[in-house]
């Protein structure tokens, strides 16, 4: 190929790459600035960090960027996007990025009903921008959140990190518990005893079953292991 060949060449994928807007390098920190903020609308609370690999529109840099909009986003940690500048032309390019959230992460296996503890897990940043983590975000523990006070609702493996949906409050009475029923009824009151059918919390309503009458009533677990029935 001689050297004019070549040249025609080079010319006519730089004329390309200039005509649809793509270059390998950004002309300014702006864009960052703008897909930074973009990106972060998709991630709340994330740490944005673009990637090597992204590509920036080119060719405008007489131009002001006025505004940038993501056009896809599927969880590859890679988005489309269009740039718009003053004179109302648009670049497109594509960016590579992360997006860091602190959280939990379990150094040993957590069963069902055990209470979590701060012990069993480490705060790691974990990049939701893909992965498994992409289908969990918004659902994941804040490493901001108390673990003190909560059980798992399910296994949590090693290595896993704890989701807002696996987790519950301690029960202040567990199923099968005994417990004192106040049955009141206008002015009359009567006591026997029962057992809790269900996890129960102070000044909720729980089902629980009489001793007795093997009878089914609704009441509201109140302090010291007594569940008010009003009739």
């Amino acid at each position: 190929m001689n050297l004019f060949a070549k040249f025609a060449i080079g010319f006519g994928i730089g004329l390309a790459l200039s005509t649809f807007g793509f270059a390998a390098e950004k002309d300014d920190g702006k864009i960052d600035r703008l897909l930074r903020a973009e990106i972060g609308k998709k991630f709340p609370g994330a740490s944005i960090e673009l990637l090597p690999g992204s590509t920036f529109p080119a060719g405008r840099e007489s131009l002001d960027l006025v505004a940038v909009r993501l056009l896809t986003e599927n969880g590859t940690g890679t988005s489309d996007y269009s740039a718009t500048y003053s004179d109302g032309s648009s670049g497109l390019g594509q960016v590579r990025f992360s997006a860091m959230v602190p959280t939990f992460v379990a150094s040993k296996r957590v069963h069902p009903g055990d209470k979590l503890s701060r012990g069993d897990f480490s705060v790691q940043s974990v990049n939701v921008a893909s992965g498994m983590a992409y289908q969990y975000r918004g659902v994941m523990m804040s490493a901001k959140e108390k673990l003190e006070g909560l059980q798992a609702r399910q296994t949590i493996l090693e290595g896993q990190y704890p989701l807002t949906s696996g987790v519950e409050r301690i029960p202040d009475a567990r199923r099968g518990d005994p417990i004192e029923v106040r049955i009141v009824s206008g002015d009359v009151e009567l006591t026997t005893l029962g057992n809790v059918q269900e996890p129960a919390y102070l000044n909720q309503n729980v089902r629980i079953l009489t001793q007795k009458s093997k009878k089914e009533l609704v009441g509201k677990l109140k302090s010291g292991g007594v569940v008010e029935v009003r009739l």
